[in-house]
């Protein structure tokens, strides 16, 4: 194996595993809505198509409903539409598109004997961002009788082109207790909100993005967000259940904090590694400028240990995508040769049975073979290693299971393995030039 080649695969492998260690003491955990319904709808809905495109977050107490119960038609919503912040006009407008569709998709007008469907909404701006008002419809949920709903909205800006309105709906009056419930439940829905400097990537991880190349072997990838949503993950598998890939067969897509960049890393095996950056254009489209790393003992027509490319990826809609490679080593690239059209499906394809095995031959992380399938503890943490489907590589990650620390902090780790169900972890924090211990601790395979 060519030396250059083989030192930059085997650092790029190490970084990886870094990138899903991080000793994460624990946070306050967010407000927790345990028993309420969600749901995740993309805008615009059916039932409003006048609506903009975007994404709502919606949370239901128990008995929403239910006629009988304080929380019958209270609910919180969170909507992350592309368009500016709309005025106090342009959320009544929202509002009134809203809930027409909604309450004629629940049949509302459509028996010559009922009442017509007619919302009539009507808001105040209380302060800068903040609004609050009435509905007037006719139910469609339960009883189908007129009713009015008392309204209460902030909005902002989310970026130059999109904004985020959130909005609390209830009949009951302020002083009532599910006001502060649904403000708990807006908490809720942002607080699972993934990282703002990740947000161009949210419409990824639902469902399974295909792709058929010239060789008719349909391309799956199934886009998941790690921990905290601080990272996302793709795998992708294809339908002749090889491990052939158009663009890795693992990515991890991260904030890399000390560039702050957004990075990418993908894996199509040992043999070909690739790590770069991705830049958000306009709209949804993306740019990856990539450098792929190539072991040449077993990629003998790689001509040269690296190569970039650069790619972009321009989305038709939500939901289609083509990839289009622009730059090769620096020289331009006819885009129309070099493309690969994708499209997002609701079902998802299973993994092949073998596809969390370890590589058949495996020549760098023999030694990690005894921690992984088990879960290894401390008083305090627990840690588990799990193969990267496909590849050489381990995903490890470390939970601190105590409830009273608020810092996250960079480490660094060391790693061995003294006793047959014992690994010991050395840790330090790194900030800057400074590089403190923080722990030397055993663990033992775990038993429950």
């Amino acid at each position: 194996m060519n030396r250059p080649a083989f030192l930059a695969c085997t650092h790029i492998i190490g970084a990886l595993l870094l990138i899903h260690t991080p000793h994460t003491f624990a946070q306050s955990a967010p407000i927790t809505i345990s028993d309420w319904t969600r749901e995740t709808i993309e805008l615009p809905p059916d039932f409003a198509p006048d609506m903009p495109s975007g994404v709502e977050e919606l949370r239901f107490p128990p008995g929403w409903r239910d006629p009988v119960s304080d929380n019958f038609w209270s609910y919180a919503i969170v909507l992350r539409i592309d368009e500016p912040t709309p005025t106090t006009a342009r959320l009544e407008e929202l509002t009134d598109f809203y809930y027409t569709g909604l309450m004629s998709a629940f049949g509302v007008g459509h028996n010559p004997e009922s009442l017509p469907n007619d919302v009539d909404v009507d808001l105040e701006q209380a302060a800068d961002g903040q609004h609050r008002g009435t509905m007037r419809l006719v139910d469609g949920f339960a009883t189908f009788k007129p009713i009015v709903i008392n309204l209460k909205a902030s909005t902002r800006a989310s970026s130059d082109t999109g904004s985020i309105v959130e909005l609390r709906a209830s009949p009951q009056l302020d002083d009532h207790d599910i006001w502060s419930d649904l403000q708990a439940a807006i908490n809720h829905i942002n607080a699972e909100q993934p990282d703002q400097r990740l947000a161009a990537f949210a419409h990824l991880p639902q469902g399974e993005w295909r792709a058929t190349p010239a060789n008719g072997t349909q391309q799956r990838d199934v886009w998941t967000w790690g921990p905290s949503r601080h990272a996302l993950t793709s795998i992708t598998s294809n339908s002749q259940a090889t491990t052939e890939a158009i663009f890795g067969r693992f990515r991890v897509i991260y904030h890399h904090p000390q560039r702050d960049e957004l990075t990418v890393l993908a894996l199509s095996g040992p043999a070909l590694i690739q790590t770069g950056t991705i830049t958000p254009l306009e709209g949804l489209n993306l740019r990856f400028d990539m450098t792929l790393f190539y072991d040449q003992d077993q990629i003998p027509w790689a001509t040269e240990p690296t190569r970039m490319i650069s790619s972009v990826w321009t989305f038709d809609t939500p939901t289609s995508y083509t990839n289009h490679w622009i730059l090769d080593q620096g020289q331009p690239v006819d885009p129309s040769v070099t493309a690969w059209s994708y499209a997002r499906h609701d079902d998802i394809t299973r993994l092949p049975e073998n596809a969390a095995a370890p590589p058949e031959h495996i020549k760098h992380l023999n030694a990690f073979l005894p921690f992984i399938g088990s879960e290894w503890k401390t008083d305090t943490t627990r840690t588990t290693f799990t193969w990267i489907p496909y590849n050489e590589a381990i995903v490890m990650r470390t939970i601190d299971t105590r409830a009273d620390h608020a810092t996250v902090t960079s480490i660094e780790q060391r790693i061995e393995h003294p006793s047959a169900g014992t690994i010991r972890i050395h840790t330090w924090s790194i900030k800057d030039a400074e590089r403190t211990r923080l722990s030397d601790t055993t663990h033992q395979a775990a038993t429950d």
